[in-house]
């Protein structure tokens, strides 16, 4: 294997200058930025730390030209690498990124302090004692004490490095090198005139809305009707006004404070002498949570009841929803600041992207040290028939092109070959679109009038049914219910009636329809279903015929639930159980997981077991795509099924073929998957 240089930077911070509060581009361009120290460890020889990082590392870069260059989070030392120290390594890994492929983020989280036990280390925390210090500041023994604690970082990222490198690939190792560097070597440029005009744009929008809505409520002041607007009680009564009956849900914390309270009640009513004053008005309070009841208002704007309000035929209804939605904010003027800041700091875009973040393997937004992701999440940026101003404000350099390799319906057709859903494989390997094949199934109408008069004639009653057809196939695969669905729809701006009762019970009977069109689909949910209990039983797991997964041999109960890919990532069902919920009158499995520092329980189904499984065999094969072209063409970001490259201009047509050979290709365990893609050139992320 190749020299491995492990490297750890020891870096000045303070109460309102961390990485906590912080991204790291903004950290390492701030005029605070200072390194104190850096610890090197040159394969398995001792441990060295320098205090002149510059020069000692230039040193080791220029005797090891061909080296892996290991941190833990490498997202930061390698910025401080590349952007601070302009010293370009061969490659690069990281530890807190491989976490997530060895399971152990699931299992601990991603942190070293949480990972050093693995390799019978502790990390320590002498780290506190330096916040607001400069290196002037130290004394002789404490610049010792920092060099040791430094030391053991490298020695802890190093021991979790060579326990991890015997199982995973070349492959594997170009992927990690592939995502740090979207981070550590910024391409991406930002037009600064556009972002402002966005802005503005923005603000102007819900400026205007909101000057109409303060002045149907008659509030005096914008600061009152947004006061207003943050309070649930406030604006339940904004939207009692317009006539709408207030949606409820179900509240796990108001259910155990009502249980909590029933019994302090009964407690004083059961008691056989006379209440004090004190205890008559506790009784009062108790009686007053106990008519509250169990359900709070539903109007989170994730709440699909408050989704129907937001799509709501009512235009007062829906504005006012929606701005509720912005959370008295303005999320695409925020997203514009933050993209001008980096620009007005000389950087480039750096994308955030962390591997194997998701359970099922696929990326998250962020760096795996910052929880807001740089401010940006490019992921979720509005795209094509919404506004697209953001995505033009970024754009290749002078003399380059974008390229977006997408690959098409990947879930779907994924879905279809483990499922055993011939039918619609072959519609995929005919190369028909199958959007248009389930509106022909829902409404009766030839395919090919629908293909004609949506995609070439842009008819909108006919653009409306392919629309249907797509939100259909891209929702019911995984089993969501009627009711689901229609809020689904509304979701996607699609109302399939005027009247709300209407719409959910055509919302429901296509449903049905895909259910009886889609019968080996729901067959293998039912399947997983069966998986989940086998394993909750300790009885031996069911084998699928189609699926390329290992699961566990002789399994056991209390043994570890868990199904393993190709590339021998799991997906993991740690503390699998069973649950009663008293609401429903229904049972119920979770699992558990590790999630920002928390342990977090998560239920599991068989649609959500069908969709972990879809959603990981799909990014197995997306992530050794990008792999491929990174190898000719530097990938600069991901959108979900998108890889998106820099490429010269005179390469473009080159460049074009070769993207499109690494879309279609598949490792030997997918050869029968029929894939498709679509490659799309341009200047700007609108490509994305």
């Amino acid at each position: 294997m190749e020299t491995v240089i492990t490297f750890d930077f020891e870096t000045y911070y303070d109460t309102d200058y961390s990485l906590s509060k912080m991204s790291v581009e903004e950290y390492c361009k701030d005029p605070r930025f200072e390194i104190l120290m850096v610890g090197t460890r040159v394969d398995g020889e001792p441990v060295k730390v320098f205090a002149d990082a510059a020069t000692s590392l230039r040193d080791i870069h220029k005797q090891y030209p061909k080296a892996i260059w290991l941190a833990h989070n490498c997202h930061f030392d390698g910025y401080i690498l590349e952007q601070v120290l302009n010293i370009h390594p061969w490659k690069m890994s990281c530890t807190l990124l491989l976490s997530g492929y060895t399971g152990w983020a699931q299992k601990y989280g991603r942190s070293l302090a949480a990972l050093a036990p693995l390799v019978s280390q502790a990390k320590g925390d002498y780290l506190l004692q330096t916040k607001g210090l400069r290196f002037n500041d130290f004394t002789s023994d404490e610049i010792k004490q920092f060099a040791r604690y430094c030391e053991r970082d490298v020695d802890i990222t190093y021991r979790l490095f060579f326990s991890i490198i015997p199982f995973i690939s070349e492959d594997i190792r170009d992927f990690v090198d592939m995502t740090i560097r979207m981070y550590t070597m910024p391409i991406l440029e930002l037009d600064v005139n556009l972002l402002e005009k966005y802005k503005q744009d923005k603000l102007l929008e819900q400026e205007q809305a909101r000057l109409e809505l303060q002045r149907l409520f008659n509030f005096e002041s914008v600061e009152s009707f947004l006061k207003a607007l943050r309070s649930t009680a406030s604006f339940s009564k904004m939207l009692s006004s317009l006539g709408v009956e207030i949606p409820m849900k179900f509240s796990e914390a108001r259910h155990k404070k009502f249980e909590v309270t029933k019994g302090l009640a009964r407690a004083l009513v059961d008691k056989t002498e006379p209440l004090t004053k004190e205890e008559t008005r506790q009784l009062g309070s108790y009686l007053k949570v106990l008519k509250d009841g169990t359900s709070i208002p539903a109007l989170a704007k994730n709440d699909d009841a408050f989704i129907e309000l937001m799509n709501s035929d009512d235009e007062s209804v829906s504005l006012l929803c929606n701005l509720r939605a912005e959370n008295n904010s303005n999320l695409g003027a925020s997203r514009a600041d933050a993209l001008m800041a980096i620009a007005q700091r000389g950087s480039r875009l750096s994308v955030p992207l962390t591997a194997w973040g998701a359970h099922t393997g696929r990326y998250t937004a962020g760096t795996g040290s910052h929880k807001s992701s740089d401010r940006i999440n490019l992921q979720n940026m509005p795209k094509r028939n919404r506004d697209v101003s953001l995505r033009k404000a970024i754009k290749a350099p002078e003399g380059y092109k974008l390229i977006a390799g997408d690959s098409a319906q990947i879930e779907a057709r994924v879905g279809a070959w483990i499922a055993g859903q011939y039918d619609l494989v072959e519609l995929f390997q005919r190369g028909e679109d199958p959007y248009v094949d389930m509106a022909s199934y829902i409404y009766g109408v030839p395919a090919s009038e629908i293909q004609d008069k949506a995609k070439v004639q842009k008819d909108p009653e006919y653009v409306q049914m392919r629309m249907v057809g797509k939100v259909t196939m891209l929702s019911s695969q995984y089993g969501i219910g009627g009711n689901k669905f229609s809020s689904y729809l509304l979701r996607n701006g699609i109302k399939l009636d005027p009247d709300p009762e209407e719409h959910l019970s055509q919302a429901r009977y296509i449903n049905k329809l895909y259910n009886d069109k889609y019968a080996f689909i729901k067959g293998f949910r039912s399947q997983c279903d069966n998986l989940l209990y086998s394993f909750l039983n300790g009885t031996n797991p069911l084998t699928f015929t189609q699926v390329p997964l290992k699961l566990p041999e002789n399994y056991g109960k209390g043994s570890q639930a868990w199904l393993e890919f190709p590339s021998r990532y799991k997906l993991l069902y740690q503390g699998l159980k069973s649950n009663y919920d008293d609401k429903t009158a229904k049972g119920y499995l979770s699992y558990e997981s590790w999630e920002h520092g928390k342990r977090v329980t998560k239920k599991i189904y068989g649609g959500m077991l069908f969709n972990n499984i879809v959603q990981g065999l799909s990014f197995e094969l997306l992530w050794n795509q990008g792999v491929r072209i990174n190898r000719k063409y530097k990938v600069v970001s991901n959108v979900h099924d998108s890889w998106i490259s820099i490429v010269p201009e005179s390469q473009v047509d080159e460049a074009k073929k070769y993207i499109m050979e690494c879309l279609l290709w598949t490792p030997t365990w997918a050869k029968t998957i029929p894939l498709g893609a679509e490659v799309i050139v341009g200047d700007t992320y609108e490509v994305a």
